[in-house]
């Protein structure tokens, strides 16, 4: 039998117990009656139990890496899941403490007996220095590249394939993709110069347009193209369907066009900023006063909004699964935030950890100060996902999207 956190617990007052009533189990008589005598218990002889359970924030999400102490030198750490277990701790009045940086501690009481104690143990974080960022959408550092883009799909003119699209296929080949297309055709050019395809009712190759450029007058071999680095791909079957932004030199969108969309460029990533073999310890540096906090500077970092929005990852937007982040980091003396000492505090999937820790490579800060001179400061980051509701995302097989025919599932 395990008994919950709602169970034969005692919160926030200190539980004083006789000495001359304490009776924990039967197996633990002799240690009652000893105590009725005044004779002190030998710790070994005392009964022992088991504490185990979870450490949570106020979400509800896990705590990795908070330390849960039952005294006596018997603590435990959480573990990548939140979990702790603790081992030989005497049965009777037991008092929990868990700390962990950027958290107030929690202290609370228990009384143990010879069965385990299993808990789910909360711990809110201090008031954050700075301001939640959201994601919602998939924002890019080229929006305006790829506004036409999504503009025309939402309209639903012509055939689109996304990125998630893309990644759902588990395929290299350009005309792989292209040809889930209804009426696109893969064919190898003359002389094995490459594969084209054709389009439903043309006897001609369709025009291949890149980033908005023609890629070539004449053939061209789409399977040259990286898949990795496209973004979006829009297909128009028969010239009079294709928009005028599309339209090629020489009429040449009379028998089609593949609109191609390369993926916007990551930032690139400073060498100091490179995360070193081994992470510093940030109790350490805070205890050799190198590094401060909000409470102990004249004047707390401040974040530049907008220069640290992760990328939603495909994987989760196209199933709409929200998710929500907390990042602990130092931001240097010139405001930006040094990479190695980037912690997740708690995160609901390992997909948005990765997310953030890239968007805040690109992150900008003002530095804390004290007395006017720019300090080292630990902050902490909440960062939430949540799918916008008017951007529609399929959530499993390859889609294509036309007008006057629905969302039709190849």
């Amino acid at each position: 039998m395990t008994i919950s956190g709602s169970g034969r617990a005692v919160r926030g007052c200190f539980v004083v117990l006789a000495a001359a009533g304490l009776l924990v189990a039967s197996g633990g008589r002799n240690v009652a009656r000893a105590q009725r005598s005044g004779v002190p218990v030998a710790a070994d002889t005392q009964p022992k139990g088991t504490i185990l359970g979870t450490v949570r924030d106020s979400a509800g999400v896990a705590v990795p890496g908070a330390r849960v102490d039952a005294g006596a030198n018997i603590a435990a750490t959480t573990d990548s899941a939140g979990e702790f277990t603790l081992r030989d701790v005497p049965q009777g009045p037991v008092v929990l403490t868990v700390r962990r940086i950027g958290f107030a501690p929690a202290i609370t009481y228990w009384d143990l007996g010879p069965d385990a104690l299993s808990l789910d143990l909360r711990i809110h974080a201090f008031p954050t220095v700075l301001p939640t960022v959201y994601a919602q959408a998939r924002p890019q550092p080229y929006d305006a590249r790829l506004a036409g883009f999504n503009a025309r799909r939402a309209s639903g003119q012509g055939f689109y394939i996304t990125r998630g699209e893309i990644d759902s296929l588990g395929t290299f080949r350009m005309t792989d993709v292209l040809t889930r297309v209804p009426g696109v055709r893969e064919y190898t050019m003359r002389g094995a110069l490459g594969t084209s395809v054709t389009l439903a009712g043309s006897r001609c190759q369709p025009l291949v347009m890149v980033d908005g450029f023609p890629a070539a007058l004449g053939s061209f071999d789409l399977n040259m193209i990286d898949l990795s680095t496209v973004e979006g791909i829009e297909v128009y079957l028969h010239g009079s369907s294709v928009p005028a932004s599309l339209s090629g030199p020489y009429g040449m969108e009379a028998c089609g066009v593949i609109a191609i969309w390369s993926r916007p460029m990551r930032p690139n990533v400073r060498a100091d900023q490179l995360p070193p073999e081994h992470a510093p310890n940030l109790d350490s540096l805070l205890k050799a006063n190198v590094v401060y906090t909000a409470a102990t500077v004249d004047q707390p970092a401040g974040y530049d909004r907008g220069t640290a929005v992760p990328i939603y990852p495909d994987s989760l937007y196209r199933v709409r699964v929200p998710g929500h982040v907390v990042v602990r980091f130092v931001v240097d003396t010139v405001g930006a935030v040094e990479m190695a000492t980037i912690e997740v505090v708690s995160a609901t999937a390992a997909p948005f950890s990765a997310a953030v820790r890239r968007a805040l490579r690109a992150a900008s800060f003002s530095p804390a100060r004290i007395r006017g001179r720019p300090v080292r400061q630990l902050v902490e980051m909440p960062f939430d996902f949540r799918p916008s509701p008017t951007d529609s995302v399929p959530s499993s097989s390859f889609r294509v999207r036309r007008r006057g025919s629905g969302v039709p599932s190849i």
